[in-house]
């Protein structure tokens, strides 16, 4: 049987859908799209995580797929090793492209982006990351970063225009436990809520 032909948007520490540039491009190509969000036990169980960042991280998706939710879309959620997850995805489809911002974070989160990215250029599979802020990775010093700064700083935010697709159905081998996400479902008033509308709302 033949595999769908499909590209990913992988969400890390940038879950919303207004100037999201990962989510113009799979806009734009030509295949049908499928968001994820992996909470990657090997990340949120060391100690510099906590039930507070999962918790906002938890609500900033649920706000999303409520404005996916009419275009046939959502970010689906995976919990497990990241690589097991996208040796899942490869099996279940055709993937062209993989869309992402850069993440700049720990050691650990570098170490899970080359293990990825070694799986995904041998499968031939193009992995497209983009400049989330004014962090420019691999630069061996800091000679025209303020230029390269303010070039990134100056750019216009992307028009995100979704449109309606047919739902990609598949079984998820890696859902949330019932246990996380009772633990990361509660809700305190001493925090502020995550959620792009909730950020919008305290923009303004």
């Amino acid at each position: 049987m033949n595999k769908e032909k499909i590209n990913l948007v992988w969400m890390k520490r940038d879950i919303r859908t207004l100037d999201h540039e990962p989510l113009h491009k799979a806009e734009i190509d030509d295949n049908p799209f499928l968001i994820i969000y992996i909470f990657d036990e090997n990340i949120i169980n060391k100690p510099d995580s906590s039930v507070r960042h999962l918790s906002f991280v938890y609500q900033s998706i649920q706000d999303a797929n409520k404005k996916l939710e009419k275009f046939n879309k959502e970010v689906n959620i995976f919990y497990g090793k990241s690589i097991d997850v996208f040796k899942f995805l490869v099996k279940k489809f055709c993937i062209k492209n993989i869309f992402s911002y850069q993440e700049t974070g720990t050691e650990l989160t570098w170490k899970r982006d080359r293990e990825v990215g070694k799986l995904v250029k041998e499968i031939g599979i193009k992995w497209i990351e983009f400049q989330r802020d004014g962090i420019v990775r691999g630069i061996k010093n800091r000679d025209g970063w303020s230029e390269m700064w303010e070039k990134q700083m100056k750019k216009k935010c992307f028009e995100n225009n979704l449109t309606k697709q047919r739902k990609l159905e598949f079984k998820n081998p890696f859902p949330l436990s019932d246990k996380l996400k009772i633990e990361i479902s509660n809700k305190s008033d001493l925090f502020q809520p995550g959620g792009e509308t909730t950020a919008v709302k305290y923009l303004k």
